[in-house]
């Protein structure tokens, strides 16, 4: 009898203890003051992803980040990490490749012996299809340089590329059916109304279909003001896609497309622009308080100091929050995500030493929670009309 109970204890104790582990994110979330931002204390964390990608799957509670900034002599990274928002541990789900698999095919598409994408710059060119549980994601990897000279292959011979990472079968799929349109580092969004990943270049609109997997090409008026280098999100108040800031030229514009009039207009704004300096736009839009939020780097600052801003994407009034602390922003980064399920905004950056560049430093996620310093002003949540394809059926 003594044995028995001390087993049901035993057993009592480990899922108490389970149950403590797996709730260690949601306490933290929880607990996390308002318009201040704090450091996560996640373990494990991946090293050279300062020009990567991320996404997040809101409803499974992961974190998902795939790139690397490819500079330095050390191995680029093309594993994909993966956060679980529950526990706060990074896993990778494959190890990296090493170069000696690298290989460029006869369409000059780079990719690895075991059949995944190189480590490249992806910036904000990476999208989670909860439809798939997949991850699509637009690559040219022309900065990897040691790839480049291992293989003798100059960055003008290397082709533009859209790949699937399927996660329950953690494996990556080509998407050659139709030719990938020249949008690398032009900035990907998801628009749920059309059900289609959306970016722009030029006259010329794309459209990428996650059921036929392919690319719509769509010609329209209207352009952004900068090429490369931007961010991109949907309006949850508009239902449109958007295009925001850029680094040629610099720019804090915000411009949207309608899908009706094919046509891309900026959006008056109201207030004090944000002042940014080359080197990337980490921005996402709180779909709970219908804001766009965006950490600036300060203008020519190498310190990596940076300011927040909010955007209300109802009023399009700017406003500039003052929280104690800033996580530092060294240029370039294009890591942040919002989690809805915890109302929270994600911020990944990598911290180096005083006077050593960017890439070498060690990683931080941060976290910042939004409330409006006027409740009358919040926004309430916006009401998504279904894609046209769950309407039929």
């Amino acid at each position: 009898m003594k044995t028995y109970f001390l087993i049901v204890n035993c057993l009592i104790l480990i899922f108490s203890t389970v149950k403590v582990y797996s709730d260690i994110g949601h306490d933290f979330f929880a607990n996390l003051p308002d318009n201040s931002w704090t450091q996560v204390p996640t373990h494990n964390n991946p090293k050279r992803e300062g020009h990567a990608g991320i996404t997040i799957d809101n409803e499974g509670g992961k974190l998902y980040i795939f790139g690397s900034d490819t500079h330095g002599d050390q191995t680029p990274d093309n594993a994909m990490h993966i956060l679980d928002l529950s526990t706060l541990e990074w896993t990778d789900s494959y190890d990296r490749d090493p170069l000696s698999r690298y290989l460029i095919d006869d369409d000059g598409w780079t990719m690895t012996t075991t059949g995944r994408p190189w480590a490249a710059h992806i910036f904000y060119n990476m999208v989670f299809l909860s439809d798939l549980n997949a991850i699509f994601v637009h690559t040219k990897p022309i900065h990897n340089y040691p790839a480049h000279a291992l293989i003798n292959i100059k960055p003008t011979d290397i082709a533009e590329q859209s790949w699937l990472y399927f996660i329950d079968d953690n494996q990556w799929m080509p998407l050659k059916d139709s030719l990938p349109p020249p949008l690398w580092a032009e900035g990907l969004s998801y628009n749920p109304i059309l059900d289609r990943i959306i970016g722009q270049r030029g006259n010329e609109t794309y459209l990428f279909n996650s059921q036929s997997l392919l690319w719509e090409t769509v010609s329209s008026t209207g352009s952004h003001s900068s090429t490369l280098e931007s961010s991109a999100g949907f309006n949850p108040i508009s239902e449109k896609s958007f295009r925001f800031a850029g680094n040629f030229p610099v720019s804090t514009q915000i411009t949207e497309y309608d899908s009706v009039d094919k046509t891309w207009t900026p959006l008056e704004t109201v207030g004090t622009v944000p002042d940014i300096s080359r080197g990337g736009q980490p921005m996402t839009v709180d779909t709970i308080n219908n804001v766009l939020i965006y950490h600036a780097k300060d203008e020519d600052s190498t310190l990596g100091s940076a300011n927040t801003w909010v955007f209300n994407l109802t009023t399009h009034v700017w406003e500039e929050v003052t929280p104690t602390i800033h996580p530092p922003n060294f240029g370039f980064n294009f890591m942040m995500t919002f989690y809805e399920k915890e109302n929270v905004a994600l911020y990944y950056v990598k911290v180096p030493e005083e006077g050593r560049p960017e890439w070498s430093g060690e990683p931080e996620l941060w976290a910042y929670r939004y409330k409006s310093a006027n409740n009358g002003d919040k926004n309430p949540p916006a009401v998504l009309t279904p894609p046209l394809s769950l309407l039929l059926f």
